[in-house]
């Protein structure tokens, strides 16, 4: 095959190429669209429930649960906005690219068209029919006829071609242009929701200071929170569930965890804190109320630190869970070899995702607030059982209550 037909078909695979992602990429902005909606439609629902609760109640824990859910959600929402805008840039670079390099490749074949016309003009058919009569035998005479004809309607193609590729890119770009434009116009719109949050955040926190001066929310908040243990016990348990299910189904394959609990359990007395500095607040097990001088059960720890301090796994493994309960906030769920589990509570916001596999150190977000204050709730489980996270944690690195 000679190099100006392999061209032509490299530039149609080019072009059949491009007409191909565009309905894939109308898909996945419809998709990624109906997402952003879905946030916003929630946001609203809370924005609303909020201004409900303001007009008919006293300062409420349930006041405190609408203003972190739709925190939770609205940054949620401003994550997705600029990941979309972040891909878009990228697609955009790359078609403005594209499109470049078809601009040389059409100026060239421009030139190389414009100089055969001239020299075909020049020559006038004489040209030709002295390369046809030239030929050594009748067969090179219509190999060279069939040449000629050819050539000048594959230069004809080859310009067609690539025009058609160009419209089809700039359009693409076009496009992308004007999707970016609104990604970037819903980011300010949001931005200036997420100012609103600000003020809300400080109406927030007077309100905490009213319902921390009631007893009767913190005992509101001792039942509350005994009910989010047991729907952590529970989440736990279905987690264990769907595990041995999925190793039924698969009989044969080798289970993934080494006996002995592997190297989350050979690491016993030596992982990594989840948070830099800090004191703990609460210990395991049964404790005194600071307030209430009551005795309640506490199933990891509470350690004292700044809201907005980084939040880090403390060994290897997979987020399974993320999830949101009343007295909890935000949490992460995740997964360690040999049956172990770590939980992460009171998150202001969460970097990772569902699935997710994190190192040792790896961020899964920041730090945020309970009742009781600026707090981070770790818990380390083996199964369906609670252990003592401090026994897990090296003894460095942090000081204790």
């Amino acid at each position: 095959m000679n190099r100006l037909a392999l061209r032509t078909i490299l530039i149609a695979a080019l072009a059949a190429s491009a007409a191909a992602q565009a309905p894939s990429f109308q898909k996945e902005l419809k998709s990624k669209q109906s997402q952003l909606e879905k946030l916003r439609k929630e946001i609203s629902q809370y924005e609303k429930k909020i201004r409900d609760r303001e007009k008919k109640e006293n300062a409420t824990l349930e006041q405190l649960d609408d203003y972190g859910a739709q925190e939770t959600l609205l940054r949620k929402l401003v994550k997705k906005l600029h990941a979309e805008e972040a891909d878009l840039e990228a697609s955009i670079n790359a078609t403005t690219n594209s499109v470049s390099g078809l601009g040389a490749q059409i100026d060239h074949l421009k030139k190389q068209y414009a100089a055969y016309v001239r020299s075909a003009y020049t020559r006038g058919s004489t040209g030709d029919i002295e390369l046809l009569l030239m030929s050594q035998s009748v067969n090179q005479l219509f190999v060279r006829a069939e040449y000629l004809k050819r050539f000048s309607a594959h230069r004809r193609r080859d310009l067609g071609v690539i025009a058609e590729k160009r419209r089809a890119l700039e359009d693409q770009q076009d496009l992308l242009t004007r999707q970016l434009g609104r990604r970037q116009r819903l980011i300010a719109d949001k931005s200036a929701e997420q100012g609103n949050l600000k003020k809300m955040t400080k109406k927030k926190k007077n309100l905490l200071a009213g319902i921390r001066r009631d007893k009767q929310n913190y005992r509101k908040e001792i039942d509350r929170r005994k009910k989010d243990f047991q729907e952590v016990g529970r989440k736990i348990a279905a987690l264990i569930e769907k595990e041995a299910k999925k190793k039924a189904a698969t009989p044969g394959a080798k289970t993934p965890e080494p006996a002995g609990g592997g190297a989350f359990e050979a690491s016993r007395g030596g992982l990594g804190w989840p948070v830099e500095g800090g004191r703990v607040l609460t210990k395991y097990g049964t404790q005194q109320h600071p307030v209430l001088r009551t005795l309640t059960e506490n199933k990891g720890i509470d350690i004292s630190v700044p809201a907005g301090s980084r939040i880090s796994a403390v060994a290897p493994g997979e987020v399974s869970t993320i999830w949101w309960l009343p007295s909890f906030g935000n949490l992460v769920i995740v997964a360690h070899e040999g049956g172990y589990r770590t939980v992460y509570a009171h998150l202001s916001d969460i970097d990772v995702e569902e699935g997710q596999t994190v190192a040792p150190g790896q961020s899964l977000g920041k730090s945020g607030e309970g009742l009781s204050g600026p707090m981070l709730h770790f818990e380390v489980w083996k199964g369906r059982d609670t252990l003592d996270p401090e026994k897990w944690l090296r003894s460095r690195g942090i000081s204790r209550k």
